[in-house]
């Protein structure tokens, strides 16, 4: 069941008790930046260490400097929070592939999202990033993994090959929210086409419902996004 406790003005969101001491401590900044993966106006993604376990530290900052997303958290719940209780339902449901979110830091200010951070798992393995070294059986893999999101009503939002890690254990999928698809299969056709620019060839693979009018809306707007962003 999901809990949430207050600390210094802070919401702390999660599921296994022992994360309410992990949220305290890099809330009380005890926590040590062992490497920076992303620092922009959208996200701050960092590798950090708290009593001796690894993990990822993930900010929203979109939902903070932009206005509209701003406006929208005072209607709905975070993009962290909506995180964490998607992608542990989804892993309960039997997407153990999934990477895993242990907690929620929010902070709010007369309704608004001031602050706002995601836990999660650390996973070490093999991220391929040039799409020509990407093997026939590691493609399939990949798209298969997509296919069983999909068939759970849910798009990834991201699907780049960068999200996508080889581990000794398999493969593991992280850097989605775990949406529900809501328009026909819209997001489920465009997580796909993302996928064929990172990987190419997919088609080989996956069969396209190119008859699907969602498709080519998906198509259009993925052309739209490469002219003008």
């Amino acid at each position: 069941m999901l809990r949430n406790e207050k600390y210094k003005g802070y919401s702390i969101y999660f599921y296994d008790e022992k994360y309410e001491k992990i949220a305290r401590n890099i809330i009380d900044k005890k926590y040590k930046v062992l490497e920076k993966y992303k620092d922009d106006k959208r996200s701050y993604v960092v590798k950090i260490e708290v009593d001796n376990y690894v993990y990822i530290l993930k900010r929203a900052l979109n939902e903070t400097n932009r206005f509209r997303k701003k406006i929208r958290t005072l209607l709905k719940k975070s993009e962290a929070l909506t995180t964490l209780i998607n992608i542990n339902n989804l892993r309960r449901n039997g997407l153990k592939e999934l990477y895993i979110p242990y907690l929620v830091v929010e902070r709010k200010e007369k309704g608004f999202i001031k602050e706002s951070f995601l836990l999660t798992e650390f996973i070490e393995g093999r991220v391929i990033k040039n799409y020509k070294e990407f093997t026939l059986e590691e493609k399939k893999i990949i798209v298969n993994i997509l296919e069983e999101i999909h068939k759970k009503n849910v798009y990834h939002g991201d699907a780049n090959h960068g999200n996508f890690i080889f581990t000794n254990n398999g493969i593991r999928v992280i850097d989605t929210v775990g949406k529900k698809e809501k328009l026909l299969n819209y997001k489920r056709n465009y997580d796909f086409i993302t996928l064929d620019d990172c990987i190419q060839d997919i088609e080989k693979i996956h069969v396209y419902k190119k008859y699907q009018l969602s498709y080519w809306i998906a198509s259009f707007i993925k052309k739209l996004k490469k002219r003008f962003c």
